[in-house]
């Protein structure tokens, strides 16, 4: 998904803007360590359940870690559309036809 190669284009050449390719690599790491930051909050959640704490504190938990999940997915999403209407543009194609094909991937989150 977030590769150079998905267009055909390889960074720094017409198409990729300079510097395309490191945004890429931010987005990644960032992408990364929020989702080992989801990772230990789910195992401080089970260690919750196991030590049989109140509902209520595992329901903020999970709240929590639901809203990460959420920001994830959104900027996972954001950079999908991105690159959907890059791509429609550079082969000629109208905007609404890479909305069109983002929808479904978008539908699958709502």
């Amino acid at each position: 998904m977030m590769t150079a190669g998905d267009t055909g284009n390889a960074p720094g050449t017409p198409g990729r803007p300079p510097g395309d390719e490191e945004r890429m690599d931010e987005l990644r790491e960032s992408l990364i360590a929020r989702l080992k930051r989801i990772e230990g909050q789910a195992r401080g959640i089970q260690r919750m359940i196991e030590e049989k704490r109140s509902c209520d504190e595992i329901i903020v938990q999970l709240a929590a870690m639901k809203a990460a999940i959420d920001q994830v997915a959104i900027n996972i999403l954001g950079h999908h559309l991105a690159e959907c209407i890059e791509k429609h543009l550079a082969q000629g194609r109208e905007v609404q036809d890479a909305i069109a094909e983002f929808m479904p991937v978008f539908r699958k989150l709502s």
